[in-house]
């Protein structure tokens, strides 16, 4: 997949109301939003007694925000717009 890294990044990312990182959206050809990882569900790892890492709790959700994110990919290809965020 070809990415498209943006020289004006901080312009972009306060028109679309992107404060931290990762930032992920995924644009259609039509300028639409596809995906939008902040509107994914915080999901947290198991509860151990002690408060997650940063580190733990991005390792936990990274295979769900794949999976969310190849699903989105796959339909912008296939030229589908119901998993629109």
């Amino acid at each position: 997949f070809d990415f498209v890294l943006l020289p004006e990044a901080d312009a972009v990312a306060e028109a679309y109301g992107i404060t931290g990182t990762p930032g992920v959206l995924i644009v259609d050809r039509q300028r639409q939003i596809r995906f939008d990882l902040r509107k994914l569900p915080r999901i947290e790892p198991p509860d151990t007694g002690a408060q997650a890492s940063h580190g733990r709790r991005a390792a936990y959700r990274a295979p769900y925000w794949a999976a969310e994110i190849r699903k989105s990919l796959d339909a912008v290809i296939a030229g589908r717009t119901s998993t629109t965020y």
